[in-house]
């Protein structure tokens, strides 16, 4: 088995645990964060009874706050983030049709982890029908916009920046194409 930072995994040794997401990894072995039973484990590599979770274009999975999401790209790149900017339109509760600006499809864009000393691969890419620049900005990373300067990305294409995580915390990250207010109200 070959274990990469940031792939699903379940164990069969310990199914109430649920869907662990590997943390760290190296030859000899491997760590699991389980965070629906907030526990870590660690496994040998060589007998980790682990099976990938994987998923595939068309598959659908119910949201925890009961919405339906359905993969519609899969791309593996070993060890980086990849995220995609997608202009959705969406209802919003009083009916109202809203043009949301998201990462890969969702507001808020997914949950990122790293550990203090991780460094983080991040691959943004912006839809071709997009009406316009998208980038983003990590509040953890250090330099001009934390990232948000490196990845000013314009309709059907991508860019790549990479940083190291220094200080343990929670942190946003959004869009910081200017003008910030209209990618503020717009996710």
């Amino acid at each position: 088995m070959s274990f990469a930072i940031g792939q699903r995994w379940i164990s069969h040794a310990d199914l109430e645990l649920g869907l662990g997401i590997c943390v760290e990894a190296d030859t000899r072995r491997v760590t699991l964060l389980y965070p629906s039973a907030e526990e870590e484990r660690t496994y040998a590599t060589d007998r980790a009874p682990l099976t990938r979770y994987e998923l595939k274009v068309g598959d659908r999975l119910v949201h925890i706050n009961g919405r339906v999401l359905e993969v519609t790209q899969v791309d593996e790149v070993a060890g980086t983030l990849s995220y995609e900017t997608i202009e959705r339109e969406s209802l919003l509760a009083d009916g109202t049709s809203f043009r949301f600006w998201t990462f890969n499809g969702t507001v808020p864009g997914p949950f990122v982890r790293a550990r203090a000393g991780d460094t983080v691969e991040v691959t943004l890419k912006n839809a071709e029908d997009s009406m316009m620049f998208h980038s983003v900005d990590f509040h953890s990373v250090t330099g001009p916009g934390g990232g948000a300067v490196a990845t000013q990305t314009e309709p059907g294409h991508e860019t790549r920046f990479s940083f190291k995580a220094m200080k343990p915390g929670i942190y946003v990250y959004h869009c910081a194409t200017p003008m910030v207010a209209d990618h503020i109200q717009a996710g």
